[in-house]
């Protein structure tokens, strides 16, 4: 389960990041899209109408994108929220066991109960590292 939380995480980080690159390059490509057109237009008035249609697409287009990237960064910010909370709330509920350590023979998955209070504690400082501001 803490495995698939840090892959979740790590998704979570690369698409947010994902979304930002894109959202620089939508407006990079719009501002030197406007540069052309602006020029293009000052050449020759016919392409007025042009100009005014590839901005109305532009409009359309930025309607139709920016919702869904703001979904995204929602349920992201959700997700994170409910992965620290998880990886807190079993960081406590094992620290809180008696006899914790008493067994390290005891092993769930692999791996004993400081193997597992590492990982967990190494995936919440990851989660803090990776947490979207």
């Amino acid at each position: 389960e803490c495995q698939s939380a840090d892959q979740l995480l790590t998704t979570l980080a690369v698409l947010h990041r994902n979304t930002r690159v894109l959202t620089d390059l939508i407006a990079d490509f719009e501002e030197q899209l406007d540069l052309r057109l602006a020029t293009e237009a000052s050449k020759s008035g016919a392409l007025a109408p042009l100009v005014q249609a590839a901005h109305e697409q532009e409009r359309v287009q930025e309607a139709a994108q920016l919702p869904l990237l703001q979904a995204a960064e929602i349920d992201g910010r959700a997700a994170i929220t409910v992965l620290d909370r998880v990886c807190q709330e079993t960081l406590e509920e094992w620290w809180t066991q008696p006899g914790l350590t008493a067994t390290p023979w005891v092993t769930v998955e692999g791996k004993n109960s400081s193997e597992w209070r590492r990982a967990v504690q190494q995936l919440n400082a990851s989660l803090h590292d990776k947490h979207v501001p």
